[in-house]
């Protein structure tokens, strides 16, 4: 008993700072994704705009699935032919969302296409990823 009173004491601190600095974690994220929403809307440039939607797909990825993948789709979309490393990045968190819905035979279309775009481009890094 004397010993348990101790851990509740000593623990008690603790696990208020990680409830705190979890809470903080959130209300950072929230904040970042609506910089980087209101930043997608001032940039033309295609690469810039594929690496900013493939980045907020990435944050929406677990809190906010169909979110994340209409942002992966709008970085295809928006790489086209001419930003094939955002179009394979794209790829890859496309599959990751196929793979987190359990749609294997999509996840393994999505990895092979960002795949095939990695191993064309000599982007041996991304390609270990696929």
């Amino acid at each position: 008993m004397l010993l348990l009173s101790f851990c509740q004491k000593r623990l008690l601190p603790l696990v208020v700072v990680l409830l705190v600095w979890g809470g903080h974690t959130a209300e950072l994220k929230a904040q970042d994704l609506d910089s980087l929403e209101q930043e997608l809307q001032r940039i033309n440039n295609p690469r810039e705009k594929t690496e900013a939607l493939v980045k907020v797909a990435g944050q929406y990825l677990t809190i906010n699935p169909s979110l994340s993948e209409q942002y992966a789709n709008e970085a295809v979309q928006a790489a086209g032919s001419g930003y094939a490393e955002g179009r394979g990045k794209a790829y890859l968190l496309l599959g990751q969302l196929a793979k987190n819905k359990f749609q294997f035979d999509q996840t393994m279309a999505y990895y092979s296409q960002a795949l095939s775009i990695f191993r064309q481009n000599d982007q041996r890094d991304m390609a270990a990823r696929a």
